[in-house]
């Protein structure tokens, strides 16, 4: 489990460094990649201080991500690039609606501890889904 961890930490690390020091080209330095290494390390460790349980910042995440489930499973369409940007803001939207707990109660027709989060992602996915596929049925 450590080994997991310390993986993840290292591609996160890395990726947000290339991101701000290649992709974005905010700096031109090894020292500003490791200092933006150092800087997400500090802000990551914040909600551990906010009583944030380690579940809970998995299943947010998670859901967040859900947007991109459409681009894995259909890879093969030809989709524009909205359809991608369509289904990727769904799951983010989807993922603040489990962050703030605002998710119509109507639609939750399952009692429990995690039912919140089952009927977030169940809608969330449908959601990206339809998205994703909406400006590929236009375009025929």
């Amino acid at each position: 489990m450590i080994t997991s961890a310390a993986s993840t930490l290292d591609s996160t690390f890395s990726s947000f460094s290339k991101m701000l020091t290649i992709d974005l080209n905010l700096g031109k330095t090894v020292s500003f990649g490791r200092i933006m290494m150092v800087i997400v390390a500090v802000l990551g460790t914040i909600p551990v201080f906010l009583n944030a349980e380690i579940l809970s910042a998995t299943t947010i995440s998670g859901t967040m991500v859900i947007g991109l489930t459409p681009v894995f499973l259909l890879w093969k369409m030809d989709a524009p690039k909205i359809s991608y940007f369509l289904s990727v803001i769904a799951g983010l939207v989807f993922g603040v609606l489990l962050i703030f707990e605002i998710f119509p109660e109507v639609l939750i027709h399952t009692s429990g501890k995690y039912s919140l989060l089952l009927w977030i992602n169940f809608y969330g996915i449908i959601t990206s889904l339809i998205l994703f596929l909406i400006p590929i049925w236009f375009k025929k």
